[in-house]
Parts: C-alpha cells; structure tokens; sequence
C-alpha cells in the first residue's frame, strides 16, 4: 500500500482557549496530526516563548506546525524590490525555526506587473536556499483567487514559471480547492500541476466570493476533485480552512469521503 493520508486543521478555524488546548483538540478530537498556526493570530513575530512553546507541544501531542505567514503590507513578496523581498523571507524562516515548523505556507504577492513580481517572489526564495534545506522545512506556494487584484499565484502559468526556475523538492504547491475554483482553474491546476502538489486546504464557495465555507456547503464537485488529488499521488496534509461553526458534520463527512476514495484509488492501483 502507499503512504498514508495526513489531515489537520488551521487554527484560525476552530475554537481553542490557548495553544496547548488547540494541539489537544486536533490530536484527541479528531486525529489530525498538523496544526496550521495562522501567522497573525499569536502575533507577528509571535514572541520567542510562544515559539518554543509550539515546538514543545508538537513534540508531545505528536503534532506536526505548518505555518501561514503573513501575506499583505510589507509581508507581500511580490510588491519589493528583490532584496527586499528576501529579507521577509528570511524573517519567516527565523520563525520557523523558532517554532519547529515542518511546512511554511506564503502567498507569492500582488504586483500589477505579473512578471516583475514574479521576479521578486522568486528572488526571496533564492536568496534563502541555505536557510531553507538546512532548517529542512518544505515551502508550500499557495495559490490564491484573481478576484483579489493584481494577484501574482492565481494562474498556472505562475507556478509552472516558478517550478521551472527553482525546481527542489521542498518547493511546491499548496493547493487551496476554493481559491482555485473561483479561478474555475482547479481541474487544471490538479492536471498540470499534480506533482507539485505537496499541501492543501480544504473550504468552499458559491463561486462568487472567498466565502470558506464548510465541505459541500458549496458548488465543489469533492468526489470529482479529491480522487484527481489522489490519484496525482498526494496523499496530505489536507488541511481544514473553514469556521468550525459550520458543523462537525461536515467534517466528519470530509475524512469519511476522504478515507473512502484514497481506499477505492489504493485498490485500483493495487490491481493494476
């Protein structure tokens, strides 16, 4: 059989009274083994403390820290100059470290000249090649809906640029299934992108607005988009990105549905 599936849950997404109480709940509640911390949310940068705070607790709830760094203002990658962009990231590693993180999740930014910011996001990286494969973290590029403006990650085309000029296997896509359905692009997203595919986040909408709705609370077609995902050979983390006030349900529905078609795409290709 092949490797088994990892779930989690963003903290900005759920209920919890502090950090200790957010690793319980995704080990004992619902068996997630990651926690996404949302970068804002303990402050940015969260204070030393808080750092080894997250690292200690990963440690003993089995737990595994993604990290979603912040995005706009003077954290946006893409609207710098190159230099300026790579001092940012630098920063965000500097946290990661701190906070014994396995995943860093970043946005490539907004520039009104697509390839310009695209030069600069790419720079960030390159400048940080040392940093990021001796902290050993895997860098996952979101891609994020067009109708924010100006957005540099909303095409395919991006990432494929991307991939092509710094092609390392801690670098890869973070596939956000809402974000790219406003796009109406995630099927070929998943297509042409399917082996760079190395974290996703699980929401919904109306495809309208960024709504992060609930699993099924939306026009996703879910059967349709995570056999593909699988099939691609990704097996998670498929990270949980909507309010938990939209109901356990449909949690538990999304790891049942999610169990189900990894088992069902395990035996075809077991079959073969």
């Amino acid at each position: 059989m092949g490797e088994p599936l990892r779930t989690g849950i963003s903290s900005g997404h759920f209920e919890w009274k502090d950090i200790e109480h957010a690793f319980r709940r995704c080990r004992d509640e619902w068996a997630f083994d990651i926690l996404e911390i949302w970068g804002e949310q303990l402050g940015y940068p969260p204070p030393k403390g808080t750092g080894r705070e997250l690292k200690r607790l990963s440690n003993e709830y089995g737990v595994a820290v993604s990290y979603h760094a912040p995005f706009f203002g003077q954290y946006d990658l893409a609207c710098h100059n190159p230099s300026r962009s790579g001092l940012i990231l630098n920063e965000l590693l500097t946290v990661c470290k701190r906070c014994g993180v396995e995943f860093l999740i970043v946005h490539l930014g907004s520039n009104p000249d697509r390839q310009a910011g695209l030069r600069s996001a790419l720079s960030a990286i390159s400048q940080n090649l040392v940093t990021i494969e001796k902290l050993k973290l895997r860098l996952a590029v979101e891609i994020v809906p067009s109708l924010w403006g100006n957005q540099v990650g909303d095409r395919v085309e991006d990432f494929e640029s991307l991939f092509r000029s710094m092609d390392r296997h801690w670098l890869g896509l973070a596939l956000d299934y809402g974000h790219a359905r406003l796009n109406n692009n995630l099927e070929e997203v998943i297509e042409r992108l399917d082996d760079r595919i190395i974290y996703a986040h699980i929401n919904d909408n109306k495809g309208e607005a960024d709504e992060h709705l609930g699993y099924g609370m939306g026009v996703i077609d879910w059967g349709e988009a995570l056999r593909e995902t699988l099939r691609a050979g990704f097996r998670g983390p498929f990270v949980i990105e909507y309010p938990e006030f939209h109901g356990l349900d449909k949690t538990e529905r999304f790891l049942q549905d999610l169990r189900d078609y990894h088992q069902e795409i395990e035996a075809l290709e077991s079959a073969r």
